[in-house]
């Protein structure tokens, strides 16, 4: 943000945190685009693209750990199809120790932003 602010020292920069972008999208683009908006189309979430399931991950690594490359894809879009995410769950790759360690570095970056850009706000 430094150097951005060295090369365009008159532009106005502006933060948000996704957290608050995924409840806030209305006002955080109208501050971009310098008018109010009043409200966004709701987007359908694709289904082709969603995460799958962890039964559906489960069930492919079961029945298809060696499938020739094509073959593995149909049975995986077949799994994937029929075994779909359950609401709100949510899959996560890595170890509740490393996710406790990124949360706590997240934080601290967020401290420093706040502390010198104050239109960060503490809870947007």
């Amino acid at each position: 943000m430094d150097r951005i602010a060295r090369r365009l020292p008159r532009a106005r920069l502006h933060f948000w945190r996704q957290e608050a972008y995924a409840r806030s999208q209305c006002a955080i683009l109208s501050g971009f685009l310098g008018t109010p908006l009043s409200q966004l189309p709701e987007i359908e979430r694709p289904r082709k693209t969603a995460s799958p399931s962890m039964r559906a991950i489960d069930e492919v690594q079961e029945r298809a750990p060696r499938e020739v490359s094509q073959q593995r894809a149909r049975i995986v879009e077949d799994i994937y199809r029929r075994v779909p995410r359950e609401a709100g769950e949510t899959i996560t790759l890595i170890s509740p120790d490393v996710a406790e360690k990124l949360n706590a570095q997240y934080q601290a970056d967020l401290a420093l932003l706040r502390a010198r850009y104050k239109e960060i706000g503490q809870d947007e």
